[in-house]
């Protein structure tokens, strides 16, 4: 099915709760929806979203962040971006794990770097950075520490370097 078939599908099915949509093929929903829609996109007969591709999300600024899902069917071929935005300071999401066992994975990423917090997530807890590491590095607020349990960084970023170099001892 091609993407604006099944933007349509989502409008008709939940209105409102569908906040945009567009020409690239996402949708952007209202938190609030986003475990009956889905539940919807995987159990739906001619959408059949029977894999969640991906979890991601990026930092909008302003103290805005966006959750962004790829569901796809490998029974139709076809597929659904889904974004959803949250406020920094309320970034709770529902976890999608009981409907798709790789969401476990994907969201303790997204939780890891970006500080979503989704609820009723069954081990919610760090997967990249170590257990104790505070912030969250996407974000566009987040400072490098200099140091982490005693090891200096060694690197020094200057406003014009695109890559850091390291430091020159002595």
């Amino acid at each position: 099915m091609e993407a604006n078939k099944i933007q349509e599908m989502l409008q008709s099915q939940f209105g409102a709760a569908i906040q945009e949509v567009t020409q690239e093929g996402w949708v952007k929903l209202d938190r609030g929806h986003l475990l009956e829609i889905a539940q919807f996109v995987k159990k739906q007969n001619d959408l059949s979203m029977d894999m969640l591709h991906c979890i991601t999300g990026v930092d909008l600024g302003g103290g805005t962040l966006e959750c962004i899902y790829i569901f796809t069917s490998t029974t139709h071929k076809h597929w659904l971006t889904v974004k959803v935005d949250v406020k920094v300071e309320d970034p709770k999401l529902p976890t999608l794990s009981h409907i798709w066992p790789t969401a476990n994975w994907h969201e303790r990423e997204a939780f890891d770097l970006l500080g979503f917090m989704f609820t009723d997530h069954p081990n919610l807890k760090r997967i990249l950075c170590h257990e104790d590491w505070v912030g969250y590095p996407l974000r566009k607020d987040y400072e490098f520490p200099k140091e982490f349990e005693g090891i200096k960084r060694d690197l020094v970023l200057e406003e014009d370097d695109v890559m850091p170099r390291t430091v020159k001892k002595g």
